[in-house]
């Protein structure tokens, strides 16, 4: 298992924005219907810059569908999810239920910035490093 070390730079967003406005109003509820393992996430999502680039393979996808996102019900996006550990702060507790997603028409993710969704993660602050853990 490779260990990637970065820093979390944004977590959750506020409550109507973002991952965790998306996550609560259905998305979720959509994720779970075709990956019952993903039960566990929080909904919010935790935004990492690793310390050195990463190539993601996903583990399982969801083909691209309409998703009634709030700021576009029309919107169609497929999504890709690689299992992981997650570790915050680096020498904290490690989550065993995280994956970094890909959400197909988000253009600000790349090799080094991934996007986690875990379970409940207590005590996120940004500019805090973390640690992965990935097959």
């Amino acid at each position: 298992m490779k260990t990637i070390l970065g820093s979390v730079w944004s977590n959750n967003r506020g409550p109507d924005e973002g991952a965790r406005r998306s996550l609560r109003q259905g998305l979720k509820a959509l994720l779970v219907s075709e990956f019952p393992e993903l039960t566990a996430i929080h909904c919010g999502s935790i935004n990492v810059c690793l310390d050195e680039p990463l190539k993601t393979h996903h583990d399982f996808e969801m083909a691209p569908k309409k998703w009634g996102a709030y700021f576009d019900p029309d919107r169609i996006e497929g999504f890709g999810f690689k299992r992981i550990k997650f570790q915050y702060p680096e020498d904290g507790p490690i989550y065993e239920k995280a994956w970094i997603w890909t959400p197909s028409l988000h253009p600000g993710l790349n090799d080094r910035s991934k996007e986690i969704v875990a379970e409940e993660v207590l005590g996120l602050t940004p500019n805090t490093r973390c640690r992965i853990y990935v097959d």
